[in-house]
């Protein structure tokens, strides 16, 4: 099973950050019982607090492919769910060629899904994209 190859779908580099709710800001609310299926696995699981915010990244002053972000949770697979390990994966991408193993059992899981970020108090209709493919907004530009 090869991984990393050709991206399937618009999806870029990106850089990720670890975020926390700003104090004094209605806390994030677990969502129960979510059904998440990808090539290896099908689980349900609570959907939890934000783990990272992740923003478009350009490597070596390479255009930025896709402006999407991700916003990653924490997913903790119900009681009764028994999570999948899937086999020995090779990665292929543009740092070389590595070959990966599952940790069995692993208990932490992120689930990211495509976000809309903007810095607090910008309007999110504002934000345009600079030359580079990375966001601009009155305040910045």
């Amino acid at each position: 099973m090869v991984a990393g190859g050709e991206p399937v779908g618009p999806v870029g580099d990106h850089k990720c950050y670890v975020v926390r709710t700003k104090t004094g800001t209605p806390r994030f609310t677990k969502i129960p019982g979510v059904r998440i299926e990808d090539e290896f696995d099908v689980l349900v699981g609570d959907v939890g607090r934000e783990r990272q915010l992740c923003n478009p990244a350009s490597i070596d002053d390479a255009p930025v492919e896709d402006p999407t972000q991700l916003a990653c949770y924490a997913l903790r697979p119900l009681s009764d769910e028994r999570p999948v390990t899937p086999p020995d994966l090779t990665i292929r991408n543009r740092f070389g060629e590595q070959t990966v193993r599952f940790r069995p059992g692993a208990g932490q899981q992120t689930l990211c899904v495509q976000a809309e970020a903007h810095l607090a108090g910008d309007d999110a209709d504002d934000v345009t994209l600079d030359e580079r493919g990375f966001r601009t907004s009155p305040a910045t530009s």
